[in-house]
């Protein structure tokens, strides 16, 4: 895994390329990429991108505040690489500015779903666990699609060593499990498991340890199958 420090740097890559940054943050982040062959390859692949869009440096549509919204990121990557996951964060955004600067920002938008109604097909729904133990920091989001749903998973602090199990419940009481992790104590867990349930029939997500004790317990929004149609 990479050293945390290496985040701090990787969310500038977009601004340093897009000529954002002021001169100090500028140096460190140069000098930092000389030591770092992991930071410099991922600024090579979001040098690319700029590229795809014919100029790098300052964009007055950035001065003038106009930022593209989150949700729009994923859908950039989407189209542009053909993949909605696992790309750098700093390359999704610069290449979210990008388009928006070069292509315009009403053009961009048209086809693109409300972001202001309910997640449909293929769009993250942010899900919350309310209180956690000690220790644990967990951001998940669920995804519906065709054939059930995808949990996407970052979380911290989970005991070392420990099997956790992640299960899907149905409006009947059932659950579905939709994979385990391993607990890596402070160390980030990045994962990405699947359920046999659409997300219409879904209810709650739960995470129980090895002992079938439950850790952690969301309870989902009630969701009409109009939207995934």
């Amino acid at each position: 895994m990479r050293d945390d420090n290496c985040r701090q740097w990787r969310e500038l890559l977009g601004a340093y390329l897009l000529g954002q940054l002021e001169p100090k943050e500028k140096a460190e982040l140069e000098s930092h990429l000389e030591g770092c062959s992991e930071c410099r390859a991922e600024e090579a692949e979001l040098r690319s991108v700029a590229e795809l869009f014919g100029e790098t440096g300052s964009h007055p549509g950035l001065e003038e505040g106009l930022d593209p919204p989150p949700e729009l990121k994923e859908k950039v990557v989407e189209r542009t690489f053909g993949r909605p996951r696992h790309v750098p964060p700093a390359v999704a955004s610069a290449a979210a500015a990008l388009l928006v600067v070069v292509i315009g920002a009403a053009a961009l938008f048209v086809g693109l779903p409300n972001s202001d109604g309910p997640p449909g097909l293929g769009d993250e729904e942010p899900i919350s666990f309310g209180s956690l133990p000690q220790g644990i920091t967990i951001e998940t989001s669920v995804v519906a699609h065709t054939w059930g749903t995808e949990l996407l998973i970052e979380a911290e602090g989970f005991e070392t060593g420990e099997v956790y199990t992640v299960s899907v419940e149905r409006e009947d009481g059932t659950s579905v499990p939709t994979g385990t992790f391993i607990g890596v104590g402070e160390e980030e867990i990045d994962c990405a498991l699947n359920a046999a349930v659409l997300r219409q029939n879904a209810t709650a997500i739960v995470i129980t340890d090895s002992e079938g004790d439950q850790v952690l317990r969301s309870n989902l929004e009630r969701r009409s199958p109009s939207l995934y149609t």
